[in-house]
């Protein structure tokens, strides 16, 4: 019996991976005809290559009806080289990372976990149902999640295998792609890790200087310099330092469904703002609360999430400790951001990960880590379906994170296996 379940259980994997892969083919036809973020992408790839002079500045490019490049310089140092192929070709390039984005996700977390070798499938379909709904999403849009999720993954487990100096400058790159792994540098800290936290920090500025790659040829080597600092200006004068300030982010979307930020949700609840991205409903939900405790609420309960993850990596010194402390601290991050569309939940992978390898090695927790895996599955993703939006517009895959989020803390707050074996922290 237990052979034809195994056999199941397998046979789902390799269908749920089938599906993706026919997915990403499909994609390709249909990012060339809709714009969606990869066009952000491919036209800030472009702007880099002829110098990156109007990296932040409003779309030009026809293909482009999403709006403005938002992210740190080195991501669209990192996608120019697709830019030099034809559009379609580029396109599906893209696409082919996405599906290998995933599938090093789950390989790295396998290392992470120190999965044994005849669980490893068990592990990888947990796993992959809590995040499926973001991986289609990904796809879908043409997103870079997995590729930052792969950078984290593979970087902690470079760490927990004591390659601390490989470990850091994965880390750092995720950082330089999308800025919110950049949270992870005070794990390492707290958890003592300081070779890695050091290779990290060097790492955030050796990719600093990454735009020159084009710069350089484009401009010349002071030119290039400048320029370099000016976008690092602009980043932060233009896109991340108001959102922070106000907590807004009306130019890119705003509060309403399917944002699953807490922020988000909090400006539903208590906020006079549009429910959702299919209807002209407004707000509030619950009633209208002055001034501006619907904006900073959320961000405060962020906040806490982070800093008990913080506690937790101080506390346990274990590598199921660690990576359970940077699932918890990146998931507090990203749920305290102004934005946490459905692919941002790529992030869970890391939050699940550690539950299924202690479920898988340890039977009377196996229940806990799929029950929390169904819960994941049914909040987070069965919402996406349009018939469900009024669940997203009432903030119920928020909640699933958040369930996903205190299991995982409470588990290994209770110090279930997190015995210091890493090769730095021994």
């Amino acid at each position: 019996m237990k052979g034809h379940f195994a056999q199941v259980r397998l046979a789902t994997l390799v269908t749920l991976g089938g599906v993706l892969a026919v997915f990403v083919v499909v994609m390709q036809h249909y990012w060339q005809a809709v714009s969606l973020d990869i066009a952000v992408y491919w036209e800030a790839g472009e702007r880099m290559r002829a110098g990156a002079a109007d990296l932040y500045k409003e779309p030009t490019d026809p293909a482009n009806d999403v709006g403005r490049f938002i992210y740190p310089p080195a991501f669209a140092v990192f996608f120019a080289p697709l830019t030099l192929l034809p559009r379609w070709l580029g396109y599906g390039v893209w696409g082919l990372m996405q599906l290998a984005a995933i599938g090093l996700t789950l390989r790295a977390l396998l290392g992470l976990c120190r999965v044994p070798r005849g669980q490893r499938a068990d592990f990888a379909l947990l796993v992959l149902l809590a995040v499926f709904g973001a991986a289609w999403e990904n796809i879908r849009e043409g997103q870079v999640n997995f590729l930052v999720m792969a950078c984290v993954s593979l970087g902690l487990w470079s760490v927990v295998e004591g390659r601390s100096w490989r470990g850091g400058l994965w880390l750092a790159l995720a950082a330089h792609l999308k800025i919110i792994p950049g949270v992870l540098l005070a794990v390492l800290l707290l958890q003592r890790r300081f070779k890695a936290a050091l290779a990290m920090a060097l790492g955030l500025g050796l990719i600093w200087f990454s735009p020159l790659v084009w710069t350089w040829p484009a401009l010349g080597a002071g030119a290039a310099l400048e320029r370099n600092a000016d976008l690092t200006r602009q980043y932060l004068a233009e896109v991340a330092g108001p959102r922070v300030k106000k907590q807004q982010a009306t130019d890119v979307g705003g509060p309403r469904a399917p944002n699953n930020a807490l922020s988000a949700v909090a400006q539903r609840y208590f906020n006079d703002v549009q429910a959702s991205n299919l209807t002209s409903q407004r707000g509030p939900l619950l009633y209208l609360a002055p001034g501006p405790e619907a904006r900073w609420g959320g961000f405060a309960l962020a906040a806490l999430m982070y800093l008990l993850a913080l506690l937790l990596a101080f506390v346990r010194q274990g590598e199921e400790g660690f990576t359970a402390a940077c699932g918890l601290a990146l998931t507090a991050a990203t749920l305290g951001n102004l934005l946490c569309w459905p692919h941002h939940f790529a992030v869970l992978a890391l939050l699940v990960a550690p539950l299924a390898a202690l479920g898988l090695r340890d039977e009377k927790h196996l229940r806990r880590a799929v029950t929390t895996v169904a819960v994941m599955v049914l909040f987070c993703h069965v919402t996406l379906i349009p018939e469900l939006e009024p669940l997203q517009i009432w903030g119920l895959p928020t909640a699933g994170a958040i369930f996903a989020w205190g299991v995982c803390f409470y588990t290994f707050w209770r110090g279930h296996g997190t015995k210091p074996t890493t090769p730095e922290a021994a």
